[in-house]
């Protein structure tokens, strides 16, 4: 049985115009009957779904030509390297499945806070600082550091650092700022980036947690400096000096929900027990 364009182009859910592109990548060569219209066989129906369900797969047009000009050793060649890519690709996907999961038990931390504390260990962090104070931090390798958190890493955080020593303090700058990732993540970079001097860490440590502010949409985090940050440790002082707790090194804040009207500040502060 012989078949026009436009039977072969419905039969598969295609247009007629990806008929004539499959013709011209040279996948079918439809006969031409006496008024010089395309016909196909069955044969070419077989071929155009196979080729149909490759696509579909994500096999380019250049790894299906040559699967279909090749040896069955070809074949198996580019499905080996489609299974690899695909396994990698899981593997991304499983780490953003992580990162919204995470995200969202933060989110919902965020949307329930009334500024209670509540017990618990840090993550334990890698970090690089972009800023200190009013000081923008240009060294050509710490940008390269940041370059590769942001997009070489599937989880990564932007946070606020307060140092142990300044918690009891007004605040006259704004806290140094940065990106942090979790080391499990660290340790799959490249050894000239875990060597770098601008890698600092962030040990899990038994700690407090609180939010430092719900804030409106687009708020700038390096806002969070004086009255409000000052208002925060001293309500998180207080609430250690009743539960026989003191501060023990850097408090790191983790911003959440920066895009919505419940963003706002995730704040660890390390913690020891004082009470006799």
């Amino acid at each position: 049985m012989k078949y026009k364009t436009s039977d072969l182009a419905g039969l598969l859910g295609v247009t007629a115009n990806t008929i004539r592109r499959y013709e011209k990548n040279g996948y079918t060569v439809p006969e031409r009957d006496s008024s010089n219209y395309r016909q196909y066989r069955e044969n070419d129906i077989f071929k155009i779904a196979i080729i149909r369900l490759y696509r579909k797969h994500g096999f380019s047009h250049e790894e299906i030509k040559a699967m279909l000009d090749g040896t069955g050793e070809d074949t198996s060649r580019i499905l080996r390297q489609r299974l690899a890519e695909t396994e990698k690709e899981i593997e991304r996907l499983q780490n953003i499945k992580l990162w919204i999961e995470n995200s969202l038990c933060r989110s919902e931390e965020l949307i329930k806070s009334d500024e209670k504390f509540i017990h618990g260990r840090c993550d334990d962090l890698r970090y690089v600082l972009f800023s200190d104070g009013n000081r923008f931090l240009r060294e050509s390798e710490r940008l390269e550091i940041i370059k590769a958190f942001m997009y070489d890493v599937s989880e990564v955080h932007m946070i606020q650092l307060w140092r142990g020593s300044d918690l009891s303090k007004s605040f006259s700058a704004p806290p140094p700022s940065g990106w942090a990732i979790k080391k499990e993540f660290f340790d799959e970079l490249p050894d000239k980036i875990k060597n770098s001097p601008y890698i600092l860490s962030y040990p899990s440590v038994e700690c407090i947690m609180g939010v430092m502010q719900k804030h409106p949409k687009n708020f700038d985090p390096r806002d969070n400096h004086s009255k409000i940050a000052r208002k925060f440790f001293e309500s998180a002082h207080a609430y250690m000096d009743k539960n026989g707790l003191s501060h023990s090194g850097d408090a790191i804040g983790i911003i959440e929900n920066s895009l919505s009207d419940a963003a706002g500040i995730l704040v660890y502060m390390p913690i020891v027990n004082i009470k006799p």
